[in-house]
């Protein structure tokens, strides 16, 4: 005859405190139960639950605004792009902005240097006639209609018609190591 297996024991766990147990459950009139302590609905518990972890750090959400936006250019730069992730990362940005934050790219608009954006760069084009912004490397960010975040722009500037786009900029004579510059008196510095 073959013995039975050998049973494991159980290993016990520590009880949690009674402190951090969950209230014994009632019953109600239409058959839900409810713990005994539970505030009436609509009325905040006082214990967090996983949905309610506070209020989210102002930073986190214009960094997560910021990372979005930037997912949805790349999405729309893409040789193929993908339609379902374009229209999600469209859909995270509308409810961003139903949350209030708003975030603006400035690529093809016109730039003015009172505008409230960073340059990072300014481009001479050919074929434009005023300076515009040509690439937005971070968007600016609003949060309830106030800017937040401003905006980092590449501009683009009028190419002068004497000078092809390959061509560099001549030197400047001033800055030429070779001519030594005269002061008033005629003494070489």
């Amino acid at each position: 005859m073959a013995t039975p297996p050998r049973r494991r024991r159980r290993q016990q766990l520590p009880r949690m405190p009674r402190t951090t147990r969950p209230a014994p459950a009632t019953g109600s009139a239409d058959g839900a139960t409810a713990p005994a302590d539970a505030a009436p609905p609509g009325e905040p518990t006082g214990t967090p639950g996983p949905g309610d972890a506070g209020p989210v750090p102002e930073r986190l959400l214009l960094d997560v605004a910021v990372r979005v936006w930037l997912a949805r250019q790349h999405a729309a730069r893409a040789a193929t792009p993908s339609r379902p992730l374009t229209r999600e990362l469209d859909q995270a940005l509308d409810a961003l902005a139903g949350a209030g934050v708003v975030v603006q790219g400035h690529d093809g608009s016109g730039f003015d240097p009172g505008l409230s954006l960073v340059v990072v760069a300014y481009q001479p084009l050919p074929g434009i006639t005023r300076e515009q912004v040509v690439e937005t490397v971070r968007p600016s960010v609003y949060l309830r209609g106030r800017q937040v975040r401003r905006g980092e722009v590449v501009v683009g500037v009028p190419q002068p018609a004497d000078r092809p786009a390959d061509q560099p900029e001549p030197p400047d004579p001033a800055d030429r190591p070779d001519q030594p510059d005269l002061d008033t008196s005629g003494a070489t510095r």
